[in-house]
């Protein structure tokens, strides 16, 4: 698979491109229903129609009846593997174990996809909120999804870099986000892929 520009398959869930305008569904915990969805609790993999998530995107789960045992409602999951458009397994931390599915509960089970599963919703409040933690989650977000997408995948024209210091003395840890942009010859461009 080459490169895609289109912001909507390197964003992941989440995100939508309308009127040429990318705009985030959310900067909450809330989230955007994803589906329905149905589990094999022999092999902990769940089916979900043609769901487009990628591995590493934030997902929450919620049922109108009973959630199969070892899935907790408004809790944060991480898809751990995507074995084929329909399926995929969860993980309770980002790159964890998968996690343990011991039944299928009953009713109908909805996935919803998380957008910045960093920021809650009393932080993200236009208000009242913390810009802090918006800013990090969506730093958070990129670069996940940039390093969640295969090499082979991504743009040869931009790179996206994290790093953790800690302080000896304060323990306080610094994490830095570094994008980097080819432009193109005298202009203040992105170059056009090679």
């Amino acid at each position: 698979m080459a490169y895609s520009a289109v912001p909507t398959t390197w964003m992941g869930a989440g995100y939508a491109l309308t009127s040429s305008e990318i705009k985030l569904t959310t900067a909450t915990h809330a989230g955007t229903s994803i589906g329905t969805f149905a589990v094999v609790a022999a092999t902990d993999v769940i089916t979900l129609g043609t769901h487009g998530l990628k591995v590493g995107d934030a997902v929450k789960v919620a049922s109108d009846t009973t959630l199969p045992a070892g899935m907790v409602a408004a809790t944060v999951y991480y898809v751990l593997t995507v074995p084929t458009a329909d399926t995929l397994t969860l993980s309770a931390t980002f790159g964890g174990g998968t996690l343990d599915i011991t039944d299928t509960g009953t009713g109908t089970h909805t996935m919803y996809g998380i957008a910045l599963p960093e920021v809650t919703d009393a932080e993200a409040h236009a208000t009242t909120g913390d810009i802090r933690k918006i800013y990090f989650g969506l730093s958070e977000a990129m670069y996940q999804s940039y390093n969640n997408t295969a090499t082979a995948n991504r743009s040869t024209r931009m790179r996206m870099y994290r790093s953790n210091t800690t302080n000896e003395t304060t323990g306080i840890i610094t994490r830095t986000y570094t994008v980097q942009f080819d432009l193109g010859v005298a202009t203040i461009e992105v170059a056009p892929e090679a």
